[in-house]
């Protein structure tokens, strides 16, 4: 077998690295360009999404304007009771509070239209729109008429419902200007937006594209509406960004090698030096001249510098988890503390966004204050710890419980349905009364500390923590009103 020195060896395995770095650059390139586009494509289509939504916003605010005024009582006395006369001055005064407002009318019960059309703006095809919709055909929502220059509009129609029947319906026609704002606003360079109806015609437009664009075949609907999105944008210029890519790879490469060629010949350095050593100590204990010499190895010497910073490390570890589980645990209950819980409730929401059922509980122990005063704090923070207790045996693994401050818990219980809440609530409450009388000995004419609670489900598209607490405070206060010592849910 031919036989190589440290230092030819170092040299073939520096040009083996060399060649499997350059390797994985290109790799990393073509990876990267590939990536590039995706993520890129990928920005694009969330960026309409979101812009489709802001769209979807601006048609639920004036569907919500026309939802709120076929509620009034006014409405409804007028369509029921007050004749033509009555419909058109109320008509004529309400459209100048709406904004962007073209036309606004009322029809009774069987589709009549509630005074002049012409005073009421209401045109031909808005009419026999409102023909269609009585006898039930489809017709685009909202309908869309830009037939007048200067009068482009959109209809907005919503029943009048008294006792459960129909009897009338507000008619509102609002300016298409207001979507073509909205898109003015939200249009980016090198991209065109359109908003189109479900039958083709365009209702707004906006954007100015370059000589090279081409269409996203992708509609994003637009939601309360039978519209939808159309995108066509400019062709994305990658160039710049991928030979800066391919400019910093070769850099690194080349920057890597030189690196590694340094380091591989101060390794070789380092042998030489300890193999120098280990022969000098087999010379001098040839030559039984050895007591006392002492040789020194750098490599060794690593590997001690080394095992002492993992030790250090595992200290610094240790140290580190103790001041983690300080900052998210309650001193005197062991349970999870506010800041815990707000982070914690971050994975709840998203489960609940996937369909899971989610309670969100707030507990209050009752009479703490009076058990503090007459029986001492000692003994009421015996009652706080064995609340905690009864927590953790009535709650499973997927829940979670934390203590907030004071007498005050919230606990998360996941695949619980409302119907579930009482006979927990139930339990917990006997489970607390039974604990309280075991650990303090309390006898059955002393005062025991009981439990008000109040709950609520995280929504599915449920965004704020504050909203799901603030619907759990309601219920625990409309518990404490009614005299405490219940449970009472609360989803409005």
């Amino acid at each position: 077998m031919k036989q190589i020195s440290i230092h030819q060896f170092s040299m073939i395995y520096s040009l083996l690295v060399m060649c499997i770095v350059g390797v994985l650059g290109a790799i990393s390139f073509i990876s990267f360009k590939e990536f590039t586009l995706e993520q890129a494509n990928r920005d694009q289509m969330q960026d309409l999404s979101i812009k489709a939504q802001g769209i979807s916003h601006t048609v639920g605010f004036y569907q919500e304007i026309v939802r709120q005024l076929s509620v009034q009582d006014e409405v409804k006395n007028i369509v029921m009771f007050s004749g033509v006369q009555a419909a058109q001055e109320w008509a004529a005064v309400t459209q100048k509070l709406l904004p962007e407002s073209i036309g606004l009318a009322l029809f009774d019960g069987d589709g009549n239209v509630l005074g002049q059309p012409a005073e009421l703006s209401l045109g031909s095809m808005c009419l026999a729109d409102m023909e269609a919709l009585l006898s039930g055909q489809q017709v685009t929502h909202p309908a869309v008429h830009a037939e007048t220059a200067g009068k482009q509009h959109f209809d907005v129609t919503e029943n009048i419902m008294e006792d459960g029947e129909v009897v009338g319906i507000i008619f509102a026609s609002f300016s298409l200007r207001t979507m073509q704002h909205e898109l003015d606003r939200m249009v980016s360079e090198g991209e065109q937006l359109s908003i189109m109806s479900n039958t083709g015609m365009l209702v707004a437009q906006s954007g100015v594209l370059g000589n090279n664009s081409y269409e996203i075949k992708e509609r994003f609907p637009i939601s309360g509406s039978d519209w939808y999105l159309q995108a066509i944008v400019d062709e994305q210029d990658l160039q710049d960004v991928l030979i800066t890519h391919a400019i910093i790879g070769i850099v690194l490469l080349v920057t890597i090698s030189a690196v590694f060629y340094y380091f591989s010949c101060r390794l070789v350095q380092i042998f030489s030096d300890d193999f120098d050593a280990v022969l000098k100590l087999l010379k001098l204990v040839r030559d039984n001249r050895n007591a006392g010499v002492k040789i020194r190895s750098r490599l060794l010497e690593t590997k001690g510098v080394v095992q002492e910073i993992r030790n250090i490390a595992e200290d610094i570890s240790g140290y580190q988890q103790h001041l983690i589980d300080y900052s998210v645990t309650d001193d005197l209950t062991g349970l999870f503390n506010r800041r815990a819980f707000y982070q914690e409730m971050i994975r709840f929401m998203d489960l609940a966004g996937r369909d899971e059922d989610i309670v969100v509980v707030t507990l209050d122990l009752d009479h703490l204050k009076q058990i503090n005063d007459s029986l001492g704090h000692e003994t009421g923070d015996q009652l706080l710890i064995q609340f905690a207790n009864t927590l953790r045996a009535r709650c499973r693994e997927t829940d979670y419980c934390a203590r907030v401050g004071g007498d005050e818990f919230w606990v998360v219980l996941v695949k619980c349905t409302e119907d579930q809440m009482e006979s927990w609530y139930r339990d917990l409450a006997k489970d607390f009364q039974a604990r309280q009388r075991d650990a303090l000995g309390l006898s059955s004419g002393d005062q025991l500390c009981g439990v008000s609670a109040g709950y609520t489900s995280i929504k599915k598209d449920e965004m704020e923590t504050k909203n799901v607490l603030k619907r759990a405070d309601e219920a625990l206060y409309r518990v404490k009103s009614a005299g405490r010592g219940n449970i009472q849910g609360f989803n409005e």
